[in-house]
């Protein structure tokens, strides 16, 4: 499997914007062990976490005026297995392997800029 670089790769929410894979960390689920198992379900990729990035806060007010706040742990990961797929019947529609240069072609969440912004060594 040719080495890319995680960051690359984005899910697209199922409203059109792109993210990077992840999720809700479940009930005494660690939250390396979450980011496994979202990459899973949203890329068919099995995943190895190599290290953290970084963690952002970040609120937000949905459409119907609710609050949210969100803690978002980023962690570099290597994919391990796996072929790319779309996620069905979740929260994501599409999943692709976007370079840095491409991704102002895609409507994303501010996570990704945080991501990249934070992230310096690509090997």
């Amino acid at each position: 499997m040719p080495r890319r670089r995680w960051l690359d790769s984005l899910s697209r929410y199922t409203s059109g914007t792109w993210t990077l894979p992840g999720g809700g960390v479940d009930h005494g689920e660690h939250p390396e062990e979450a980011v496994i198992r979202e990459v899973a379900e949203e890329t068919g990729y099995a995943a190895r976490v190599r290290n953290l990035i970084g963690i952002h806060s970040n609120t937000w007010t949905t459409l119907a005026g609710h609050r949210v706040h969100s803690v978002n742990v980023m962690y570099r990961v290597e994919i391990v297995d796996g072929e790319l797929r779309y996620e069905v019947d979740g929260t994501s529609d599409m999943a692709a392997w976007v370079s840095p240069d491409q991704l102002t072609r895609y409507a994303h969440t501010k996570i990704v800029d945080v991501a990249l912004k934070q992230t310096t060594d690509w090997h």
